[in-house]
């Protein structure tokens, strides 16, 4: 049977085995002791920094996806494409699959991870949060495994690298604002302690 204390218990992923957490500071990790896997990162302020890092990326977003990524010009003809449009474009070509794999995993998987983050974050930082912000942040935590704006910023190098010798390409302002979201993407992913947001949560409920 658990003593009082094993609601703040967590179990190493690796092994299973419950220990009880305890505060971490920054640069210090919390390892387990039967195999020696990081239970937790120390990474302060991440409340703080999850509100920063989710409002410039939802500013970031609409340019990000509407503006042109880039330009290409050939014998006289001169084309731009946003991510949208590419989506669009290959909906048409009969390539529906593939169009709603880009859509989801470099528009609205991101999107929904920067809302959610963002509305987690505020709620908290406003010490108001509402009933369902428990659920929130669990649909985050795999929200997140479906963003994958670096995949599709590899696949536009690549396709500059294949085309480059065939046609003059120019980068839009688009892809400039899609970088910035892939970088505030990273960021999020490796600034941000979920267990620090559960615990400032439970903090500004009582």
């Amino acid at each position: 049977m658990l003593d009082h204390d094993a609601h703040h218990a967590t179990a190493c992923a690796e092994c299973d085995l419950l220990i009880e957490e305890v505060p971490v500071t920054s640069g210090c990790n919390l390892l387990c002791p039967r195999c020696g896997h990081v239970i937790r990162e120390g990474r302060p302020d991440s409340v703080v920094n999850a509100l920063i890092l989710s409002t410039t990326g939802l500013i970031l977003f609409i340019p990000a996806i509407g503006l042109p990524l880039l330009s290409m010009s050939v014998l006289g003809l001169h084309k731009e494409a946003s991510l949208i449009e590419s989506v669009l474009a290959l909906s048409r070509d009969g390539y529906w699959q593939v169009s709603l794999v880009v859509f989801i995993s470099a528009a609205l998987a991101p999107f929904f991870n920067l809302w959610l983050m963002f509305t987690t974050s505020l709620a908290i930082f406003l010490r108001s949060p509402p009933t369902g912000l428990r659920f929130l942040l669990r649909v985050n935590h795999h929200a997140r495994e479906w963003a994958m704006t670096e995949v599709f910023f590899l696949g536009v190098l690549v396709s500059v690298v294949k085309l480059k010798d065939m046609a003059t390409l120019l980068p839009g302002w688009g892809l400039f604002c899609f970088l910035c979201l892939m970088l505030i993407s990273i960021l999020i992913n490796s600034t941000i302690d979920e267990h620090e947001l559960w615990d400032s949560l439970d903090d500004a409920r009582a």
